[in-house]
Order: structure tokens, then sequence, then C-alpha cells
């Protein structure tokens, strides 16, 4: 499985709305960027994107911005990843007529169906909750 620049840096930019979340206040796109590590100008490119297919609504105005418009726990890996990128692990028969080829088709649908399953279990929520239960654990230095 790949995943595109372009995919990864949706994910940031949307990991970056969830860990502002609950606030109503939008965050301003050049905070998202430095945060998240991605290029302002990409950045514009995906918001635009991501608003487009619902996850994100923008705020006009000074104070204006982006944030989320769903609540994290209600987005999943799985459903971002295939809105941008299409099937997570597209799974193609063998057109070989060999007996030995076409005996793997069946785990290559069940290496798919595994990956689909992990990827549509993680919301948001819970990268949120690992991100913030990370900066929480103490560091003990000898």
């Amino acid at each position: 499985m790949r995943i595109s620049a372009r995919c990864d840096y949706s994910l940031a930019a949307l990991l970056e709305l969830a860990l502002h979340w609950p606030s109503e206040e939008p965050m301003q796109i050049q905070d998202i960027a430095k945060n998240q590590d991605i290029p302002l100008r990409y950045l514009v490119q995906i918001l635009i994107r991501l608003k487009s297919k619902g996850w994100v609504e923008s705020v006009r105005g000074q104070s204006g911005g982006y944030r989320l418009k769903k609540r994290p726990d209600q987005i999943s890996l799985g459903e971002v990843l295939r809105d941008i990128e299409g099937p997570v692990l597209p799974v193609v028969e063998s057109t070989s007529s060999s007996k030995r080829m076409n005996v793997f088709n069946g785990t290559w649908r069940n290496v798919e169906k595994a990956i689909n399953d992990v990827v549509n279990s993680v919301t948001f929520d819970d990268l949120r909750n690992k991100i913030k239960n990370e900066k929480n654990v103490p560091m003990y230095v000898i």
C-alpha cells in the first residue's frame, strides 16, 4: 500500500484540525501548515479539496480559517483514505489460467479485507487521543 504526498498531507491537516477540536475557533491556514510541516502553497489546494469533499468547512473574515465539519469520532481513517486515494488496496484477480497463480487470489482478498478493517476502525478521535496520551507520558532522565 502506498500513500501519496497529497493523501499524507490531507490526513495531517485533518489531524491538526482534530487536535484543535472541540474549539469552535477556526484554525488559520498558516498554523496548520506550521504545526504539521505542510508547504503552505500545497495546503491551500488540500483544504479546498477537503472542503469540497465535506470534511472541513471554512470561516471567512479576519479571524477566519478552517475547522472540521464533523466530530473527530465520526471520521474514520478509511473513509478519508478512500475519498482521497480510492480503494485502499485494490485486489486484482490473477488472469493466469495456472491453478498455482489463482490460489493466491483468496489470500489477496483476505489481505485487502484486513487492511480495510483496520483503517475503518481508526477514527481521528483515536489518533487525537493517542497523541494527547503520548504527550502526558512522564519522561525520566538519569
